[in-house]
């Protein structure tokens, strides 16, 4: 049961309708509309179906530590809960922290929390960990423009399984461990290409297939690193922003927005490339509440996201809960934010 993806979304389909069809197995669905307006009703349904087996993208388990209250959790039973999958966006471990520690007094152990990795081309599934062992929670070094660090968590998402093959690639080959590279699968579940209606046919893309000693691999875009075994996944190639030499990832100063504690609640962020800029980066953070506070809160944001990575945000731009464009899973659309905002982010003055 992933109660927060439709069955036309990979994660849903694959996940939620023809893995179960194929294992025999009983399954329960719901409609994702249903999980938004009342968190509750998944661990709701989870207590009442027995489910062993049940996930969801990384901002479902924020919902239910906002939205479902402790009382509630208390009354509910989830010990027969297994393996709480989590992937189809960044797996966060403060995430997983915080709701394990919600979920706790119902009987949830951190042990069912399965943080994976997937893609739609190669039909879901290609890293996961062990059911029944705790997340496993690494910090690695981020570099900030100015010569300094900070560390940030990263979670692992396990190995590949079965014949599925990964490698990471930078221009100058095969990574080692530890380095970043472009996460790069293959096997028996990665599709030849992309459907054609007019031939009935998979058509290849040639700029997303490599061949590393004989065997053709699908390029994701994703980028990643090899921990004692385990994918960490960094980011996208297409949301590293350089500046002055330096690679930085949207996700990691998205994270840090996110620690920033303001009074309207919990902060959202989209991080791109500074419209009409060489260098430079912009911030759309979303904020609950009036327009008072929002200057002291974007005064923070640049001196945190200063401090951490050593950059000052050429735009900030603080619109309502909601405001940022996403997916139907969930996940940010960053390049659709921007092309939303340009018209107040232009000129580096982001305005409320």
């Amino acid at each position: 049961m992933d109660p927060s993806l439709p069955l036309h979304h990979d994660m849903g389909l694959i996940g939620n309708a023809l893995t179960p069809l194929f294992l025999g197995a009983e399954t329960t669905l719901m409609s994702p509309l249903a999980f938004l307006q009342k968190p509750l009703r998944w661990l709701a349904a989870i207590d009442r179906f027995g489910a062993t087996t049940s996930g969801a993208p990384n901002f479902a388990y924020d919902m239910v530590v906002r939205a479902v209250p402790s009382e509630a959790v208390a009354r509910l039973d989830l010990s027969r809960w297994t393996m709480a999958y989590c992937g189809a966006e960044p797996v966060r471990a403060e995430t997983l922290a915080r709701f394990a520690a919600h979920v706790a007094p119902a009987g949830f152990r951190p042990g069912a929390l399965y943080p994976c990795y997937g893609l739609a081309e190669a039909t879901l599934m290609v890293t996961g960990g062990d059911v029944g062992i705790e997340p496993d929670v690494r910090t690695f070094p981020v570099r900030a423009s100015s010569g300094a660090t900070a560390e940030r968590p990263s979670v692992a998402c396990g190995r590949p399984h079965g014949a599925t093959r990964v490698l990471l690639l930078a221009e100058d080959g095969v990574v080692r461990e530890g380095e970043v590279g472009e996460i790069c699968v293959a096997g028996p579940g990665v599709s030849p290409g992309f459907w054609d209606p007019q031939t009935g046919m998979a058509v290849p893309d040639p700029e997303r297939r490599v061949e590393v000693d004989g065997i053709a691999y699908l390029r994701t875009g994703d980028l990643g690193r090899w921990v004692d075994g385990a994918l960490h996944v960094v980011g996208r190639l297409k949301n590293m922003i350089i500046l002055r030499g330096a690679n930085h990832y949207a996700e990691d100063i998205e994270a840090t927005v996110r620690i920033i504690e303001d009074a309207g609640g919990p902060l959202e962020a989209a991080v791109f490339a500074a419209p009409g800029t060489d260098e430079g980066f912009s911030i759309v953070c979303e904020r609950a509440g009036g327009p008072e506070g929002v200057e002291p809160l974007k005064a923070a944001i640049s001196r945190t996201v200063a401090e951490a990575h050593g950059l000052l945000p050429a735009d900030i731009l603080v619109v309502p809960p909601g405001a940022i464009a996403r997916t139907p899973s969930g996940k940010l659309m960053r390049e659709e934010t921007r092309r939303q905002f340009q018209h107040l982010l232009t000129g580096g003055e982001g305005r409320p």
